[in-house]
């Protein structure tokens, strides 16, 4: 018995015509989605998922004609609208009630030549992607590798994708803001800045310590005697102070800059580093956790700006 030969062969002119398909798919969905006004510079998820709604759509001739085609209808006649004026709203639709058609006329006159070109893109590319995929037998929707990434890319942000994408976008925001730390070049903005008539000491010591509930010290009410040097220090106890973060790294980041209130992010050309040294006070930085020099923590790079720095730990953590 002869074995069915699973090796496929693809003709060049079925490839061209693939990569003519892709590339139409992507320019219509480009151009529909800046044209809907929504979307002036739509991402590569909004695009892929306009392209997977062609190619779906296109598995069935009355699919395509008759809810595909005046969908995409709908969005070439308001594209040139769309690109310049913006997204339809209450007040655009209740206009076109109330306009004549000399101040239709004006309307329209304020659109670019070009820009009456968006219908003949979205619409003539439609009609072409059609006819090219019929002539060379190119069912994408068939194509179960190219389901699955539409399927991934329609969900990613949603269950099951969602962990995921949170843990890389947090990844991705953590590793460019300490590349933007270990930069030299940002300055500070706090200017000139000098002690005022009750500073009266020539050493200044600050001690960090860890993040911790307060209600586990003996100094705020905990029955167990923990706390021996602050429940006897002279000095003010602080009640009432509310940490800027959950841990230690998130807490600090906030309270060693002067943050956005409103987004409570960092603003690391306000920190308190710089704010010293404006006052031409030399600073020193003794650390006993780690640092390992590119993409370490928020607050090593704010150490960084030390006059002198010591870590006793270099390259571990504690």
């Amino acid at each position: 018995m002869r074995k069915k030969n699973k090796n496929v062969h693809f003709p060049l002119s079925s490839l061209i015509a693939s990569a003519v398909c892709f590339a139409l798919l992507y320019a219509i969905s480009l151009f529909a989605l800046q044209g809907s006004g929504y979307f002036p510079q739509p991402s590569w998820q909004q695009i892929s998922l306009f392209m997977s709604f062609i190619i779906i759509f296109s598995s069935s001739k009355k699919l395509f004609y008759f809810i595909a085609l005046p969908i995409l209808f709908i969005y070439a006649c308001y594209a040139p609208i769309g690109v310049n004026f913006g997204a339809p709203s209450y007040q655009y639709i209740a206009s076109v009630f109330a306009t004549d058609l000399q101040e239709g006329k004006e309307f329209f006159a304020q659109i670019p030549l070009l820009d009456y070109g968006y219908p003949l893109a979205i619409l003539g590319g439609a009609l072409l992607y059609r006819r090219l995929s019929q002539k060379f037998h190119l069912a994408f929707y068939k194509n179960k590798g190219l389901l699955a990434l539409i399927f991934v890319n329609a969900l990613w942000g949603n269950i099951p994708f969602q962990p995921l994408q949170e843990s890389y976008l947090a990844g991705e925001k953590v590793v460019e803001e300490l590349r933007l730390l270990n930069r030299f070049d940002v300055p500070s903005e706090w200017g000139e800045s000098q002690l005022d008539s009750c500073s009266h000491y020539d050493d200044y010591i600050l001690v960090i310590g860890e993040s911790a509930r307060k209600d586990y010290h003996h100094a705020y009410g905990y029955p167990v005697a923990n706390t021996p040097f602050l429940s006897t220090a002279k000095g003010t106890l602080i009640d009432g102070l509310t940490a800027g973060g959950t841990n230690t790294i998130a807490s600090l980041k906030l309270m060693f800059t002067k943050p956005n209130k409103q987004t409570w992010e960092g603003n690391y050309r306000l920190n308190f580093i710089d704010l010293i040294k404006s006052a031409g006070i030399k600073t020193y930085w003794l650390s006993n956790q780690g640092y390992l020099g590119q993409y370490d923590t928020p607050i090593s790079a704010i150490a960084n700006k030390s006059d002198e720095k010591i870590f006793f730990t270099r390259g571990r953590f504690h």
